[in-house]
């Protein structure tokens, strides 16, 4: 296994990127593998597409229970994952909260839980979620961004034993909720100060935020790129809701909120996002709903072309350092 996570068959396949740190594309398999029974044929039907890795959803497969891992749904996971020609990350629990206050030693638990699995099977990223706390409360906030912080710079030690690096994923949030945009996420990732803290740069959840407080999403992203491990792509409107959408199918019909849609979709920037310096090594994962799952092969092939482009003359070179990095 390369020291990226990368299985050694995948290290290579798209060099192009490795100008700016992108290292390939991944998929997501979302609910295509809800159970274990499931995950083999999931991973097989990606590799047909080519992809360098597919991120598994733990929580749907029940190898983590009560903050634990169940050492029979293990042994079955890892006999699905082994052998593949391409690497395997991890995507914890939606509710995933660091900065959360209630029930905080369990949410660390959990994490610890993701990375023991991550060991096991070889998995090089564990996706977590970053805080989203309800405001109006005064500090609840910056309490919020504390606890997270504290909780990751206590959980990089974990994340070393598992050379499995955690990555904070950009959120966006509903009225009445605050989370952090890239810039903030950056300054918690500076204090962390640790190769096994990163971010996962969820473009459409980074401009949905960004747009929501007004605040630039461009260089609110372009902030946390050098920090970037991982990158969540997929299209969106970047449009957050003006009125309840009923279903998903409406959200769709007026462009509202977290989309999922197959990347060029949409209308967020890509050629300008493919231009930033993603210091990496990171993988474009792409997070497509699966209802357009008769567009996943077009998105793989999107996106080796939006890699090939970050690494075009032109493009802003990586550097991973922490002063290019603004940690100083």
């Amino acid at each position: 296994m390369a020291e990226d996570g990368r299985p050694p068959g995948a290290a290579n396949r798209h060099a192009a990127g490795q100008a700016t740190g992108l290292r390939g594309v991944g998929l997501s398999l979302g609910y295509s593998a809800d159970t274990l029974s499931d995950l083999p044929a999931a991973i097989d039907a990606a590799e047909a597409l080519g992809v360098d890795s597919v991120e598994i959803f733990l929580p749907a497969l029940g190898v983590v229970i009560d903050g634990r891992v169940r050492p029979r749904a293990l042994a079955m996971m890892r006999g699905a994952c082994a052998g593949r020609g391409c690497a395997i990350t991890l995507h914890g629990p939606l509710s995933g909260d660091l900065g959360a206050e209630a029930a905080a030693p369990l949410q660390a638990e959990v994490v610890r839980a993701c990375l023991e699995t991550a060991a096991e099977v070889g998995c090089g990223v564990l996706v977590q979620h970053a805080t989203v706390a309800q405001v109006g409360r005064g500090a609840d906030f910056a309490d919020a961004r504390r606890r997270e912080r504290d909780a990751l710079a206590a959980l990089a030690e974990d994340a070393a034993a598992a050379r499995c690096v955690i990555a904070l994923e950009t959120m966006w949030a509903r009225p009445g909720e605050r989370t952090a945009t890239g810039d903030e996420i950056a300054e918690t990732l500076c204090a962390v100060a640790s190769p096994w803290v990163g971010a996962t740069i969820d473009f459409s959840h980074s401009w949905l935020n960004a747009v929501a407080l007004g605040v630039d999403p461009m260089a609110c992203i372009a902030a946390l790129a050098p920090h970037a491990r991982h990158l969540h792509v997929h299209d969106s409107f970047g449009r957050p809701a003006t009125f309840r959408p009923w279903t998903r199918g409406d959200a769709l019909a007026f462009g509202f909120g977290d989309l999922h849609l197959p990347p060029g979709e949409g209308s967020l920037p890509w050629e300008a996002l493919a231009a930033l310096p993603y210091a990496g090594p990171a993988l474009a994962n792409l997070e497509v709903d699966g209802r357009f799952r008769h567009a996943w092969a077009d998105s793989v092939s999107w996106a080796r072309r939006w890699i090939g482009r970050s690494a075009a003359p032109g493009a802003a070179p990586a550097r991973a350092d922490r002063a290019a990095a603004g940690c100083g």
